[in-house]
């Protein structure tokens, strides 16, 4: 089944200003939390709330899956981006724009790996597992049958793991609620009858 969905996993931790945990991120890894994005947003804009996210949070990465084939993820710490990451660039289309936001000159891949896996590495360090810059750019380097596979891999070697489920929706809740309600509700507030 292929899939086109982003998610944010963030970094909880005493001097964090975020002060309290988003109500439908659930953990991810010791001491992490991590939401599935609603709706899919430009990458300029998943950038900026990985940033801002991590800006508030000591560290975040953000990954957008487009229909299974191409994954792009962002890696923040205070300071801003620490890296960018294509998964799956060799079977991206030349010319991208995931390669462009990226940064990725195909011609150069090498180089490109080499940096983009060390920047990783050093960033996983707010991690519960630090990631090892060999294993990050095999990652980098090999085919998958979906790219949720790559990012599963990826996120395993810093102890990280994707949302289980996405949160409730509010259309959920209510179905909920009204499943679970007594069969004679009391009328109060606002359905009391008016007395004439």
């Amino acid at each position: 089944m292929a899939i086109t969905t982003q998610w944010v996993l963030f970094r909880m931790s005493e001097a964090s200003l975020l002060r309290t945990p988003l109500p439908s991120a659930t953990a991810v890894g010791e001491g992490w939390r991590g939401v599935q994005l609603r709706l899919f947003m430009p990458l300029d804009q998943l950038d900026d709330l990985v940033e801002e996210t991590a800006a508030k949070t000591e560290s975040a990465i953000g990954i957008a899956v487009v229909a299974s084939e191409v994954g792009y993820a962002i890696a923040a710490g205070r300071g801003g981006a620490a890296a960018r990451l294509v998964l799956e660039a060799k079977s991206a289309q030349p010319g991208a724009e995931v390669l462009h936001h990226a940064g990725i000159d195909m011609d150069a891949f090498d180089e490109w790996c080499s940096r983009a896996s060390g920047a990783v590495a050093a960033w996983s360090e707010f991690c519960p597992e630090r990631a090892d810059a060999h294993r990050v750019r095999a990652i980098l380097e090999k085919g998958y049958d979906a790219t949720e596979n790559a990012v599963t891999e990826l996120l395993g070697l810093m102890g990280l793991r994707l949302p289980e489920e996405s949160s409730p929706s509010s259309v959920d809740l209510q179905g909920e609620f009204k499943a679970n309600a007594p069969d004679d509700p009391q009328k109060r507030g606002l359905f009391r009858r008016k007395r004439a």
